[in-house]
């Protein structure tokens, strides 16, 4: 029986691990300043995810559909991925900055998921559940034309 947990276990996490490879590889988002410039000079579309502490649809997005592999590489090639995760175990400073910075936006509820375009111009803004496919349409939405 020992024998058998322990598969389990190497089974699970083999497949936690392998997961995680597949995630989007976010960058902070501290300095939207500095993001909006590298999309803009890589002419490719900023995809913006907030979050906060405790969000039970926010851990869903991070589990269910950041982990889709097509989607995680579509965006490390057409996209800017960036994150505001305003109470990621920040100081009282960093805190504060995130929170202004969500408030500046206009984010009221999370998770939020907002496209800008190439040139930094805001195209949609979506709350709540979505799949990888939505987000892969709306993210292909706002490259050069």
């Amino acid at each position: 029986m020992k024998k058998w947990g322990t598969i389990i276990v190497l089974g699970w996490w083999l497949a936690a691990a392998a997961g995680a490879q597949n995630r989007i590889a976010f960058v902070a988002y501290d300095q939207p300043d500095s993001l909006a410039a590298l999309a803009q000079r890589d002419q490719k579309p900023l995809f913006l995810y907030a979050s906060i502490k405790g969000c039970v649809p926010c851990r869903f997005l991070e589990y269910q559909v950041f982990s889709d592999s097509t989607l995680a590489t579509y965006l490390k090639d057409h996209a800017v991925a960036a994150k505001l995760d305003v109470t990621d175990r920040a100081g009282q400073a960093t805190f504060k900055q995130r929170l202004q910075t969500a408030q500046q936006l206009g984010i009221v509820a999370y998770p939020v998921l907002i496209f800008y375009d190439h040139q930094g111009r805001e195209y949609h803004r979506s709350g709540g559940r979505i799949t990888a496919e939505e987000i892969l349409r709306w993210v292909a939405l706002g490259g050069p034309k």
